[in-house]
């Protein structure tokens, strides 16, 4: 009988540390969330820590007891996150777009509070602003002295704006919409070259791409004045500033007063405008995806339109196969509206946009494809009535370039 109490006391202190280590890690899991570092969630970047991240940055919390989250806030803003990979140790989760930073609410937290089932902590981390973001220009090939609107996102603590010829527009003379997401400028009255447009800003400095008032070089079709001969057609070219105010030079137009619905006889009088054969893309450039090109043409709609769609094609001579663009700006997903500018507009369409079929097809694969080996093509642009018809229809166009939708570096 003694050897067996001998032998069944390790037993029970062997159980009795067992069931310890089981009740200290059940207290652990239990207990309230500890955040001991943030990182990306990129694998290369993985080792990278930090207290700071711009909006939309996807990262990981890393710590204990990060199980069973129910919320998770940024200066008191919600961020969803997916449950599923939520455990103990780790949280992944996207810094939302629209968390409040310093910029926009002085007074925010500058912290993250982590809600779970077991409890809930709250953590140092600092949201700072993203910088700006160029998403359009109202008319990119305004005339000195006119005002454009530029449109995107996070333009707090805009210092200046450069134009070509590092022309700067200090904030005095503009200023962001609340939201951040519009400024309204007047083009510099001594501005006579072309190139990028750049907003600099407290947290970064933004740049267009492509070249504003830009109307002769490289990837510029026709522009009704000296570059490429336009092959009139249907449509009419004229410098006539009483038919559409503020152009620059000569321009083509469209008008119709009425076409029966279906009727697609694109050659009949004022329904088309079309250029001869010049090069679109430069042949070195034609293994770029068709996605880093698009076209763009400044637009003046005088008359309110509302039925009937613009087709876009680098080949006029409409074979089954080429690719078109469907333009109906007065759609606006399943609704119809009055579609009228004010003056010249921009229209920027993607080259990734062109379609077989009539433009409801597939895209082109390639910008050979699409252009041709050289890199060269024709383009046409004609009206056409849907089953409804077409009524009255007045439309400028101007300055057609294919340009690079490459940021510049």
């Amino acid at each position: 009988m003694k050897n067996y109490k001998v032998r069944l006391l390790p037993l029970l202190a062997i159980l009795g540390c067992l069931s310890w280590l089981s009740g200290c890690q059940q207290d652990e899991v239990n207990a309230p969330p500890v955040v001991e570092r943030f990182r990306l969630l990129d694998p290369i970047k993985k080792d990278s820590t930090f207290t700071a991240a711009v909006p939309g940055t996807l990262l990981v919390i890393q710590g204990k007891n990060l199980n069973n989250a129910v919320n998770v806030y940024f200066n008191d803003f919600p961020a969803a996150f997916n449950p599923v990979y939520n455990t103990a140790e780790n949280l992944i989760i996207t810094i939302p777009a629209q968390t409040p930073t310093a910029v926009t609410a002085p007074k925010v937290s500058n912290k993250v509070r982590i809600v779970t089932t077991h409890g809930e902590g709250t953590f140092d981390f600092t949201v700072v602003q993203a910088p700006p973001v160029i998403a359009s220009i109202s008319n990119e090939n305004a005339s000195p002295g006119d005002s454009i609107t530029i449109a995107g996102a996070n333009f707090f603590g805009v210092s200046k704006i450069v134009f070509p010829g590092n022309l700067e527009v200090d904030s005095t003379r503009f200023r962001p919409n609340r939201e951040g997401t519009l400024i309204r400028v007047r083009v510099p009255a001594n501005m006579t070259q072309s190139g990028p447009l750049s907003i600099v800003a407290t947290f970064g400095t933004t740049t267009t791409p492509a070249p504003i008032n830009y109307v002769t070089g490289p990837g510029v079709l026709c522009n009704f004045d000296d570059v490429n001969t336009f092959a009139g057609w249907s449509g009419t070219a004229s410098k006539d500033a009483t038919l559409f105010p503020g152009n620059k030079g000569s321009f083509g137009y469209l008008s119709v007063k009425g076409i029966v619905g279906g009727n697609s006889e694109w050659w009949t009088s004022g329904r088309s405008i079309n250029v001869n054969e010049t090069q679109w893309i430069a042949p070195a450039n034609l293994k770029a995806p068709v996605s880093d090109y698009a076209l763009k043409f400044e637009i003046f709609v005088k008359t309110p339109w509302k039925t009937g769609t613009m087709l876009i094609t680098p080949n006029r001579d409409a074979k089954p196969n080429s690719y078109t663009y469907r333009y109906t700006p007065w759609k606006i997903g399943t609704a119809s509206v009055d579609f009228q500018t004010t003056g010249w507009q921009t229209v920027t369409i993607p080259l990734s946009e062109f379609r077989t079929s009539n433009g409801t097809g597939d895209a082109a694969p390639s910008l050979e494809a699409l252009l041709g080996a050289a890199g060269k093509n024709q383009f046409q642009m004609m009206l056409v009535a849907d089953t409804d018809g077409m009524g009255e229809v007045s439309i400028g166009v101007d300055n057609i370039r294919v340009v690079s939708n490459k940021a510049v570096k």
